[in-house]
């Protein structure tokens, strides 16, 4: 395994000793120096995407970021012991690339109060008395990403040819975001990591993907041939933690300070992934994996008897991405690399298939314990039990309620829920708790009915045609669109829709594919909000504009309660942005004709707007605009729990829930429970 120590001696033994007489005086000389020296901060900053100021002042610099997302090019970002660097970016993200030839080192103080970004090629250290602190995320990487992939704010891309180290030997805490170490060749922490509300990562690979998540890593790292290790002789606190490799090895090492606490939050559970695709995973170092739930979990032990477990002060679980609990012992990932021969869904689950533990491995397969989605070859869901590899996925054959009852009592790989290629396993721990226990209760019910796993049920609509209008000519009108691809959930929500405005006497325009006025075949329908908006607009006192994964789910509220004299309303974003535009609405009002006229104009010089997040995605051009309406106010933006609810956070007296960050199935199915639910509230 390579160090940090390893790694840079080198460079130090070129140098020959000299006599200790000559030594003397050089030292002196030099401390003498040293201890008039400014201590060294970062240099040749300059904005080349967003906007702000930099302001460099003796041993500080303050650095003010006035867009929600800015990069800046650095000729050198270290930051010497008694230096500060504070960074305002009012909660946004804010990405520091170096451009030149030298390591970034922290040996000072790093404030922000949200994300931030630090790449450089050479390589990060944190050194001993470096101090970083954030409100959002932090992210030190040896590997590039390019200005549009942090700028669209989705999914971001690392990738480049950097081959130096990240390591931590200071403290790093994250307030309420995530803190990812991520290189090609070494990713160390041997300090303190702090991250109560987020993840806590550390991950090598010639690509990395961040994308966030509530129920798994925050990285996914592709198959790769740089043999980076990723290891841990420090202490992590975090929420969850991830140690991955994609072609190297992971470490949790014992020492005196060793240690990894996986405290969970109401929306995670405590988790610690190991991760090693083809090389060793290693722990000897203590964890403790608390779940919100405080539930107390049972395991059997070196005896095969059940006992109790509370999960605490245990030995690391160590992955081959299986979740498995293996008491300071390495898993060898044998054949863990084997490419996922049905492509067409790699892309959006981000998951390869894994192949099974032989009992001979080093790895006791009693301990084993599957916590994530498996990707298989293409199956057909006839009842035939097919082989895949080493392992075996049984379906189950009709309305068969002993099955259903040993169920939970069998091998993972006989609860399966199959649609084509891809399978679930309904204990997956890695779904959020509400989507567990609708995806049981899902199969259950179409199992033991004889239906089709993959279907829902939607009551038929009175039409089929491309446009669908309901109570037309009233004073408050709801627009929506889905197109034929994610029409699953899309017909869920239009009869929600129906449902609503048939109650309360408003209008109701369903598209159910895009304009053909509007199409020229290369726009996302996402990108027609304003279009549309600004067509009906003229039409009614008010216009909303709902997405298709939105319910309503308190049927008895009216959209008026939420208007409070008001001629736009907007509801927040679970992210960073201004504002959700999935659920606004806006009074006929002629600065809302001239608001829609100039977002209309900014679209339109747009050359890509190909899908949701192209060209930073059409909610970033609706928030700029919308920012300089005479009725914006920051704090009359309305939380997003009042009546944007996110999917996670819904109770019985939710208005809107907003089924958002979940694939099309996932969301038609998650609907279709809810609906049910609200029906029984």
């Amino acid at each position: 395994m390579r160090s940090l120590h390893s790694h840079y001696v080198r460079q130090f033994r070129r140098f020959p000793l000299r006599p200790l007489s000559l030594l003397v005086p050089l030292v002196a000389g030099i401390c003498a120096t040293a201890a008039h020296a400014t201590p060294v901060i970062p240099q040749g900053g300059q904005f080349v995407a967003g906007s702000g100021t930099i302001t460099p002042s003796g041993p500080s610099v303050s650095v003010y970021q006035s867009t929600p997302r800015g990069i800046i090019d650095w000729k050198s970002f270290s930051i010497g012991n008694g230096a500060t660097v504070v960074i305002n970016n009012e909660g946004g993200a804010t990405l520091a690339r170096v451009t030149g030839s030298d390591i970034s080192r922290i040996d000072g103080r790093l404030s922000v109060n949200g994300s931030f970004y630090l790449v450089n090629p050479q390589g990060v250290v944190i050194g001993t008395s470096g101090v970083v602190t954030t409100g959002g995320r932090f992210v030190a990487s040896a590997i590039d990403v390019s200005n549009a992939s942090f700028m669209q704010g989705d999914t971001i891309d690392f990738a480049g040819s950097g081959k130096g180290a990240v390591v931590n030997q200071g403290k790093i805490s994250s307030t309420f975001g995530d803190v990812l170490l991520i290189s090609r060749t070494l990713a160390e922490n041997d300090g303190t990591i702090s991250a109560p509300n987020g993840s806590a990562e550390l991950a090598t690979a010639d690509e990395v993907y961040l994308r966030d998540s509530t129920y798994s890593p925050q990285l996914y790292i592709e198959p790769s041939t740089s043999h980076g290790d990723a290891v841990n002789k420090g202490s992590i606190t975090a929420a969850q933690i991830a140690l991955q490799a994609a072609d190297g090895n992971v470490f949790a090492l014992a020492g005196n300070n060793s240690a990894m606490r996986a405290t969970g939050t109401s929306l995670r559970d405590g988790h610690v992934w190991l991760v090693a695709n083809k090389g060793t995973a290693g722990a000897r170092a203590r964890c403790d994996l608390r779940q919100e739930r405080r539930r107390q979990r049972r395991h059997r032990g070196d005896d095969g008897q059940r006992a109790p477990s509370r999960q605490r002060g245990h030995p690391c679980r160590n992955v081959g991405y299986h979740h498995a609990g293996v008491q300071r012992r390495s898993f060898h990932g044998r054949d863990a690399a084997e490419a996922v021969e049905s492509g067409h869904l790699a892309d959006a689950l981000r998951i390869e298939r894994r192949r099974h533990a032989r009992a001979d491995d080093a790895l006791d397969r009693r301990r084993i314990a599957v916590r994530q989605l498996r990707l298989f070859g293409d199956r057909r869901a006839d009842g035939d039990d097919r082989q895949h590899g080493r392992g075996q996925s049984h379906l189950a054959r009709g309305p068969d309620r002993s099955r259903l009852r040993q169920q939970r009592d069998q091998p993972w790989h006989d609860r399966l829920v199959q649609k084509h290629a891809f399978a679930l396993s309904v204990r997956d721990d890695r779904h959020h708790r509400r989507f567990r226990k609708a995806l049981i209760e899902h199969v259950n019910d179409r199992t033991t009915r004889g239906l089709p796993l993959m279907s829902f049920a939607t009551p038929p609509l009175p039409d089929d045609g491309p446009l669908s209008i309901v109570n037309p000519g009233q004073p408050l009108a709801i627009v929506t669109l889905y197109t034929p691809n994610v029409a699953s959930y899309g017909r869920i929500a239009e009869a929600n829709f129906r449902r609503y405005c048939e109650r309360h006497g408003y209008t109701l325009y369903v598209h159910r594919e895009i304009p053909a006025h509007l199409n020229d075949g290369k726009t996302a329908g996402n990108w027609l909000k304003p279009a549309l908006l600004r067509e009906y607009l003229p039409h009614h006192e008010w216009t909303f504009w709902v997405d298709a994964d939105v319910l309503f789910n308190d049927m008895d509220r009216r959209l008026e309660s939420i208007v409070d004299g008001r001629d736009a309303v907007f509801a927040r974003d679970v992210g960073n942005w201004w504002f959700n535009s999935g659920i606004m609405g806006f009074r006929r009002t002629q600065p809302s004709y001239d608001a829609f006229h100039y977002l209309l104009d900014d679209c339109a010089k747009l050359d890509d707007k190909s899908s949701v997040y192209a060209n930073k995605g059409d909610q970033f051009y609706f928030g700029r605009q919308f920012s300089q309406h005479p009725d914006w106010d920051p704090a009359r933006v309305s939380s997003f729990i009042e009546w944007n609810t996110p999917w996670i956070y819904r109770r019985p007296d939710s208005f809107m829930v907003h089924y958002i960050g979940m694939w099309e199935d996932h969301k038609a199915l998650q609907m279709d429970y809810d609906i049910g639910q609200s029906a029984l509230e």
